[in-house]
């Protein structure tokens, strides 16, 4: 997913001091690596709990955490109302035959870079032969999280094949204007159900709750009959069939009326909030919208003229203000057009 590496607009909402009593909250359900940089931009302001099931990987980040409003908890997190949390893509429903159905896992067994995986583990089992610890609690988003004093803000998702059941035991969550984003990783072949761990599903839930679509990370796994290159790891190929997805979801205040489809009034502070993590994923041209939209509320909080022109991109090299890019695509679309 794309990360802006200055963020114009967050710094200057943070010298601000706007998130100051209220704080970023971000809950990130399989933690292993640590929290994506892109939210340490927020520096203080950032309150943080990743969910990872093995406690060694939990151990190690909480010992790294630069912060003691980051930590780390060993455990599997999923839906109180399925049996199991920890697989749940695979359970097919009782009496119901998917065998003539598409399959996420059996596609994935045909692909070079399950070829490759099994290569590696076999090798990596002959060099290490203790297997790692993992945890036994298990848990849901609303129960675990819902004496914390402050609401969660984005939710990232994580978990290499029940991210549905994350998000099924976050209906709570979900339901609530402070949840601003979801980060997830979608599968788009599997059995043919309800509950399935699948875009299908996981996208219509989300919806449901007055989330849109922003972005896709798509991936392509090349069949292992004719293996083509790997992108960045062993993993995903430059060609192929498309089998799963980083997907971005926000609510879209910048909608006219989405107030009214959705009978909520958000915040000054939710309406900064959202346009920091959308200047954060590349999406600049959705913050603009929500500084228009909301100019009159936001003036005196902040100078809504300034934080368009620090969301504004460079014009053949030369830095110039929002009304000047927006008064060249008026007068001109074709100045946008990309070079052939």
């Amino acid at each position: 997913m794309k990360k802006r590496q200055v963020l114009p607009l967050t710094e200057e909402i943070l010298r601000l001091g706007v998130f100051r009593d209220s704080n970023i909250f971000l809950v990130d359900v399989g933690a292993s690596g640590g929290i994506g940089h892109r939210w340490l931009n927020y520096g203080n302001e950032l309150i943080a709990i990743g969910y990872e099931p093995d406690i060694a990987e939990v151990e190690r980040c909480n010992k790294l955490s630069p912060s003691a409003k980051i930590r780390y908890v060993d455990a599997y997190v999923g839906s109180p109302f399925q049996s199991n949390l920890v697989a749940h893509s695979l359970v097919v429903p009782t009496g119901k035959d998917f065998t003539n159905f598409n399959n996420n896992i059996n596609t994935y067994f045909r692909s070079s870079a399950c070829y490759t995986a099994r290569y590696n583990r076999k090798r990596n089992e002959a060099q290490n032969s203790n297997p790692p610890q993992m945890a036994t609690r298990r848990v849901s988003l609303d129960t675990d999280l819902q004496d914390t004093p402050y609401p969660a803000n984005f939710i990232k998702i994580d978990t290499d094949g029940y991210d549905y059941d994350v998000l099924l035991g976050a209906r709570n969550l979900l339901s609530r204007n402070t949840l601003l984003g979801v980060e997830i990783e979608c599968q788009f072949h599997g059995p043919v159900c309800t509950n399935s761990n699948i875009f299908s599903n996981i996208d219509l839930l989300l919806r449901e709750n007055g989330f849109s679509l922003f972005d896709m990370d798509l991936k392509r796994y090349s069949r292992s009959t004719l293996p083509r290159s790997f992108l960045y790891r062993i993993a995903e190929t430059t060609e192929g069939q498309l089998l799963w997805s980083q997907a971005l979801y926000f609510r879209d205040y910048g909608d006219p009326d989405y107030e009214k489809k959705w009978s909520l009034e958000p915040t000054i502070k939710d309406v900064l909030k959202l346009a920091t993590m959308l200047e954060s994923y590349g999406l600049e041209d959705c913050a603009s919208e929500l500084f228009l939209k909301y100019r009159d509320k936001l003036e005196g909080t902040v100078d809504v003229e300034h934080c368009l022109n620090l969301l504004t991109p460079l014009m053949n090299y030369q830095k110039v203000t929002y009304r000047e890019y927006v008064d060249t695509f008026e007068e001109n679309p074709n100045v946008f057009l990309k070079p052939k």
